[in-house]
């Protein structure tokens, strides 16, 4: 069976990354998570927390591609292995 891959049209994509940008001013944890001395359980926790608020903030996108999109955002060296 061939995993489906949710795409977003850019306006979505940009909105989402915008919003990961003004909360990791607000959120010191997040931007704790995305600094190179970040270990592997605070950035999956990061992972997990913000990707919860952020599908509140955007239900009309599918969950698995805002969770891609906070994967990439907090971890883009993939140093915690977190499950999708």
């Amino acid at each position: 069976m061939i995993a489906q891959r949710t795409i977003l049209d850019h306006a979505d994509h940009d909105k989402v990354m915008n919003w990961l940008q003004n909360r990791e001013l607000k959120d010191r944890k997040l931007g704790a998570a995305r600094s190179r001395f970040a270990r592997a359980v605070d950035i999956a926790t990061a992972i997990d927390r913000i990707g919860d608020v952020l599908h509140q903030e955007f239900p009309h996108i599918d969950r698995e591609a805002l969770g891609s999109l906070v994967r990439e955002y907090v971890d883009p060296f993939d140093r915690a292995q977190v499950a999708p």
